[in-house]
């Protein structure tokens, strides 16, 4: 009979990118393959939206989520005995949440693996605030932490941690066994037709992301992809109006992930001029299909696309920096074959580093290793 682990993280079926698809990913690819039976308890119950900003709104909805994850959390730890628990936060006010689901892993003798899925832990060590407290407190309550860039490893490595390690996230099998046959001797690129995928809103960057298009003539499309409230909606529209007729806007909403594939294998470059960031999974996504990017140095971008060992795999560059952003956008405009350069060098680093059964692995020996 195999060990059960216990995951602790959200997962909605239609969901492009984000911690919903690392879940999916390891879930779907650990049934197959897996030495470890992983009891799922999924935390994506709809009360609180990443759309909705209001303070109040997302405070009572986050209360709601809190209270109904460690009563199951406590059900499935009774049921199952699980050998340990692998747990997903992003921090903030779900902190206090992290530190109740640790107290109840220590109350049954189980080891606690808190993976962290945010790119805010540096920024909180330099500001040493309530956060920060709350944090440290957290990690030092848990058996392993896991992070996803070397700037977060960096700022827990001496706070009193047991263990820390740098666990990168992976893609998905159907989409290794699709960047194992992008053909880049065949591959057309759509010159002028870049694309966003995530939500939009403002801390993504597609306001910025609009105006730097709104003034660029090569811009044929600029194709949105993920969910979208009315009035960020309008109030882009109106953003792209810089160009008289605003048609070049396209607005695709949340689609399936295959229809999602086919624009990463033909767009000119995909764009992510986040604020903030963990680890972005669209990001390594597009460069299994062989899509360069664009983006913001922040959480593991930079090191996904420019770390040693290979080539450049797109460009990086500052947050909020609406300069850069267009410069970079007319570059890849500008240079076909360097883009298609990028988008071949990206598959590679994938096919290299973040391949399922290399991740699977070393969460395995994590699970292994607690006792």
């Amino acid at each position: 009979m195999k060990n059960k682990v216990l995951l602790v993280s959200p997962y909605l079926k239609n969901t492009v990118g984000g911690i919903g698809t690392w879940t999916k990913n390891i879930l779907d690819y650990n049934k197959k393959y897996g030495e470890f039976d992983i009891v799922f308890l999924n935390t994506a119950f709809g009360f609180k939206s990443n759309l909705v900003k209001n303070t109040g709104q997302r405070l009572i909805s986050g209360v709601l989520d809190s209270l109904l994850i460690l009563i199951l959390l406590f059900i499935k730890v009774i049921k199952y005995k699980p050998r340990a628990i692998h747990y997903t936060s992003s921090a903030s006010y779900a902190l206090i949440k992290d530190f109740f689901a640790i107290c109840i892993a220590k109350l049954f003798r189980i080891k606690f693996i808190i993976h962290w899925r945010c790119g805010r832990i540096p920024e909180l060590f330099e500001k040493q605030n309530l956060e920060w407290k709350m944090l440290k407190i957290v990690i030092r309550a848990a058996d392993v932490s896991i992070v996803l860039d070397n700037s977060t490893l960096k700022c827990l490595k001496n706070i009193g941690t047991k263990k820390i390690v740098l666990i990168p996230n992976p893609i998905s099998e159907y989409l290794h066994e699709k960047a194992k046959s992008v053909s880049f001797e065949n591959k057309s690129i759509k010159i002028g037709t870049l694309i966003f995928i995530g939500h939009v809103i403002p801390t993504k960057g597609v306001f910025e992301l609009v105006e730097a298009c709104s003034k660029i003539e090569g811009i044929v499309q600029l194709v949105l992809i993920g969910p979208f409230l009315p009035k960020i909606k309008n109030d882009l529209m109106s953003v792209a109006l810089g160009r008289k007729n605003p048609d070049w806007l396209v607005w695709k909403g949340e689609i399936l992930r295959e229809e999602v594939f086919k624009y990463l294998y033909s767009a000119n470059a995909i764009c992510l001029p986040s604020y903030t960031e963990g680890f972005p999974n669209v990001i390594i996504e597009a460069m299994a299909m062989g899509c360069p990017v664009i983006a913001t140095n922040v959480g593991a971008i930079e090191e996904i696309l420019l770390s040693e060992g290979f080539d450049k795999a797109g460009i990086c560059i500052s947050p909020r920096d609406i300069n850069q952003l267009t410069k970079a956008i007319e570059f890849m405009i500008s240079n076909p074959a360097m883009a298609k350069e990028f988008g071949k060098n990206g598959n590679q680093r994938v096919l290299a580093r973040y391949t399922p059964n290399h991740i699977l692995h070393q969460y395995e020996t994590i699970w292994r290793e607690v006792h």
